[in-house]
């Protein structure tokens, strides 16, 4: 019951903003899973996201486990992203295991390659929640010296791959478990760019016609140029996910745009009907007949 507690305070804190996978015959949670070896795959390997498993014995498990020498599963497996066959050892080992993918994947769109990292802090809530947020996938570009992180380095791969600019003009300088979750949702889609409020940015938020008073404020900057900025009030996770979802690419991109170089213009050729009027009318101009010469 305990553990229960633990992961619904956490869903609640964490506005449902991490994926939370348990081992349970009965979840008590519409955003709880309950983990089998059939659903595996889909609930934590393909998850783009960071996926925290809480492993809890069943009674059937524990059963089971107790008339064996030893379980098929130990919290210090070397292959951890694997299915664990049994349950982790109650006393001190791992109950709670995050997987997150791995920002080179071996195939376009796939999120198979996990990172494995076991929760050992104190068992509340608050060490939960600081371990989930510090180990989520973060792919936000934030904006400290405008003039190299924007100008040198964003801007530039934006238009290499065609992508939109979500600019976040925040109003505070931390980057938030709901910017890193939007970061991970839409990556290779849009860019989501992250500007602190700093006498450094000043000038950068200047060009936007963002003041101090107005942030937080969200910025669209597509990529033909245009810009359209985001007039809600409300920043939650469901109002910022629709608004971006409608001005970010409809599918990822993972190579850079192809360039269509201009056609040199090439020198006209004298049509037929210019050559023939040179040669039958006597009266045609010697720099015509030099002009129709040269281009022949």
């Amino acid at each position: 019951m305990r553990t229960k507690t633990l992961l619904s305070l956490l869903l609640l804190l964490a506005f449902g903003q991490f994926t939370v996978v348990v081992q349970a015959s009965n979840p008590f949670s519409s955003n709880v899973v309950a983990l089998t070896s059939q659903n595996w795959r889909k609930e934590v390997l393909e998850s783009p996201h960071a996926v925290i498993v809480n492993f809890v014995a069943s009674d059937e498990v524990t059963a089971n486990c107790s008339k064996r020498s030893g379980s098929n599963w130990h919290p210090r497996s070397r292959d951890k992203s694997r299915w664990p066959t049994g349950t982790p050892n109650r006393r001190g080992g791992v109950r709670q295991r995050l997987y997150k993918p791995k920002k080179k994947q071996p195939k376009p769109d796939s999120h198979a390659e996990k990172v494995v990292v076991d929760f050992r802090q104190e068992r509340n809530v608050l060490s939960l929640v600081r371990f989930v947020e510090d180990q989520m996938p973060n792919y936000v570009e934030r904006v400290v010296f405008p003039a190299d992180d924007y100008d040198k380095k964003i801007k530039p791969k934006a238009e290499k791959y065609g992508l939109p600019q979500a600019i976040l003009f925040s109003s505070k300088p931390k980057t938030t478990a709901l910017l890193k979750y939007l970061s991970t949702a839409f990556r290779r889609r849009l860019l989501l760019v992250q500007v602190p409020p700093t006498t450094k940015t000043k000038k950068f938020m200047e060009e936007f016609d963002i003041s101090t008073e107005a942030l937080p404020a969200l910025i669209l900057v597509h990529p033909d140029g245009t810009r359209t900025r985001y007039d809600g009030k409300d920043f939650s996770r469901r109002k910022l996910e629709r608004f971006l979802d409608d001005h970010a690419l409809e599918k990822p991109v993972y190579k850079p745009v192809e360039v269509v170089e201009p056609q040199q213009e090439t020198e006209a050729t004298p049509k037929e009907g210019d050559q023939e009027a040179a040669k039958q009318d006597p009266e045609v101009s010697s720099e015509a007949k030099e002009k129709v010469h040269v281009e022949l």
